[in-house]
C-alpha cells in the first residue's frame, strides 16, 4: 500500500474596503459592507509523487476556474485535472466572473462599464493569488495521513457566530 500525504491551508478572500466602496458607488445597493470575512480553504492530497487539490470557497462559484487552473499547473506543477473546485455555502458578496465562462443567457459582459470590468478582472487575480496561497499552504502543511470512516453529527456550518 502506497503512502498519502494530507495537508490543509485557508486564505481570507474578503475584498478590501476600498473595492466595496467602489463597487458601491458603480452600483449602488449592491454592496454595503464586510459583516464577516469569506475565505478559500484547501486540502492537499499526494502519494509523494502526485497532488491532488480540493478547494472550497464561500462564495456562489468559483471565478474564471479554467485560468485558475493553468495558474496552478504552472506555479505548483498541479495537473487541471487533480484540481476540484467547489463551494460549501454562499455569502452576498463582490463576485468576479470570467467572460470566456460566463454562461448563455446573461447580459453581454462587455455591456458593463469600463471600470466595473477593471475591478472584475482585479477581484478575479485577487482571489485566485489568495486561493493559490491557500494551496501552497496545504502543500507545505502535508503530512503523513490514514484514511478512515466514522458515523456521527456534525455541526459544520450550523452557526458562524
Amino acid at each position: 500500500m502506497g503512502k498519502l500525504l494530507a495537508g490543509a491551508g485557508k486564505a481570507c478572500i474578503s475584498p478590501s474596503k476600498a473595492i466595496i466602496d467602489e463597487l458601491y458607488s458603480l452600483e449602488p445597493n449592491s454592496y454595503t459592507g464586510i459583516y464577516k470575512d469569506v475565505y478559500v480553504r484547501c486540502v492537499a492530497l499526494s502519494d509523494g509523487t502526485e497532488k491532488f487539490l480540493i478547494f472550497s470557497i464561500e462564495m456562489n462559484f468559483f471565478p474564471a476556474q479554467r485560468r485558475f487552473r493553468d495558474l496552478l499547473q504552472k506555479e505548483l506543477g498541479v495537473h487541471p485535472d487533480a484540481v476540484m473546485l467547489g463551494n460549501t455555502h454562499n455569502h452576498q458578496m463582490a463576485r468576479a466572473t470570467d467572460p470566456a465562462e460566463q454562461p448563455p443567457g446573461g447580459p453581454p459582459f462587455e455591456s458593463k462599464p469600463q471600470r466595473l470590468r477593471e475591478i472584475n478582472e482585479e477581484l478575479i487575480q485577487f482571489f485566485h493569488s489568495r486561493a493559490l496561497q491557500a494551496a501552497r499552504e496545504a502543500i507545505a502543511n502535508l503530512v503523513p495521513a490514514k484514511m478512515g470512516y466514522a458515523s456521527g453529527t456534525s455541526y459544520i456550518n450550523a452557526s458562524r457566530d
